[in-house]
């Protein structure tokens, strides 16, 4: 949350190395965001035979997200309904980034931020 409303971060986690290898921010949850995000991974790794898991969110979850994956010959995975045990790994490093840098900063605009 910023002074000037909500900004939404897509990330995409690589499980081998832990690392963000792809990620955007944006001001809504359109499904854009998670295609800007997986773009950015696709580009930096040039992945074989991988899969994308993530949540049942509407945006992961969406044809345009499911022909991305299709054509970048990326398998998607989607969790079980409201189990956030289900896709721990993205859900510990967003409550790290949350207490390390959100709970103790503030931003005053979106591009502060």
């Amino acid at each position: 949350m910023t002074a000037a409303g909500f900004l939404f971060l897509a990330v995409v986690l690589d499980a081998w190395s832990r690392r963000i290898v792809g990620w955007a921010f944006s001001h809504d949850l359109r499904t854009q965001i998670v295609l800007d995000a997986l773009d950015m991974a696709l580009a930096a790794r040039k992945p074989k035979d991988v899969i994308d898991h993530s949540d049942k969110g509407g945006q992961s979850t969406s044809l345009a997200f499911g022909h991305r994956c299709k054509a970048a010959g990326v398998r998607p995975s989607t969790g079980a309904a409201g189990d956030a045990l289900d896709n721990a790994m993205s859900e510990s490093f967003f409550a790290t980034l949350k207490c390390e840098l959100i709970d103790r900063h503030r931003f005053a605009t979106r591009a502060e931020a």
